[in-house]
């Protein structure tokens, strides 16, 4: 079998690749590490001789020279975050000795057998893995201005995902993949209309179990009940619109990401995100203008 191999000048020194669909690809190598984030879809990572289906929140670490592709991708939108560990952070193991989870993550992936780096995988819920999304958008938009500092920004940034990573991955409960992977279309259901109405039954429908496997299933893999997981999806998907949009009324957030009500809708916000939604997207105005 020919495997292909991806090297550093192939991305110019890009930190960020972002995929969208991310097809099939042919097996190959990389002479980086490869931090990665699905961003939406599913599909199966073939990792040396292991079959993994992956979907939405999953984010795991394919180390130098492990050979890899994917397969029955459907969807399937992915964020690469490349890097070596050893030549651009080789101070960052010792100077984050203490952080739980940093040897498993990341540099065991340099003294394991090479598919041992697939297997620290874990995955993030909707809101937990939006944090990310923004930071990854900073290396991205550092990386395309240039600007003065800009490799300190990104190295800084870098800092804060790995910290992140790690301290998610110390609380998350223990990852159950088939159990994910049988979620994976009522998951994509509900990300696909979060701006309707979705009833338990049409979720029965989409998943095909009964109503008590199916409650027992979903509890199980996400730590929620299906309507607590749609409304900490609406919340994520609202703070994005407020980040992006700061003059949009808080009404129409509201409706946007499926709340009937403003008030409801305004209460559960600063029940998950910790301030009323018309104070967080102030916050980000106030960010945004003292940059411009």
């Amino acid at each position: 079998m020919k495997i292909h191999k991806l090297l550093w000048r192939d991305y110019q020194d890009a930190h960020i690749c972002i995929l969208w669909p991310q097809n099939p690809t042919r097996t190959h190598t990389h002479d980086f590490d490869e931090m990665t984030f699905i961003l939406s879809g599913t599909g199966i990572h073939v990792v040396e001789d292991e079959r993994i289906p992956i979907m939405l929140g999953d984010v795991f670490v394919v180390r130098e020279g492990v050979a890899h592709k994917f397969e029955k991708t459907k969807n399937l939108c992915l964020v690469n975050l490349l890097y070596r560990w050893d030549e651009d952070y080789p101070n960052l193991e010792e100077e984050y000795s203490s952080l739980p989870g940093l040897k498993t993550l990341f540099s065991h992936a340099h003294t394991a057998p090479k598919s041992a780096g697939f297997k620290s995988r874990f995955h993030l819920t909707p809101w937990q893995l939006n944090e990310f999304v923004h930071l990854l958008d900073t290396i991205k938009k550092e990386e395309k201005q240039k600007q003065i500092g800009y490799k300190d920004v990104i190295k800084n940034t870098f800092k804060t995902i790995v910290i992140n990573i790690c301290r998610y991955y110390n609380v998350a409960a223990p990852f159950n993949p088939g159990k994910m992977h049988e979620l994976s279309n009522v998951i994509n259901y509900i990300n696909n209309n979060l701006s309707k109405k979705i009833s338990r039954d049409e979720l029965i429908k989409v998943v095909g179990v009964p109503s008590a496997t199916f409650y027992k299933i979903f509890r199980q893999a996400t730590g929620l009940s299906p309507i607590e997981y749609i409304i900490r999806l609406r919340i994520s998907k609202a703070a994005e619109i407020l980040t992006e949009n700061h003059h949009i009324p808080i009404t129409e957030v509201a409706l946007e990401t499926g709340f009937d009500d403003s008030a409801y809708f305004s209460k559960k916000f600063k029940e998950i995100m910790g301030i009323p939604p018309i104070i967080y997207q102030k916050n980000h105005r106030m960010i945004v203008d003292q940059i411009e």
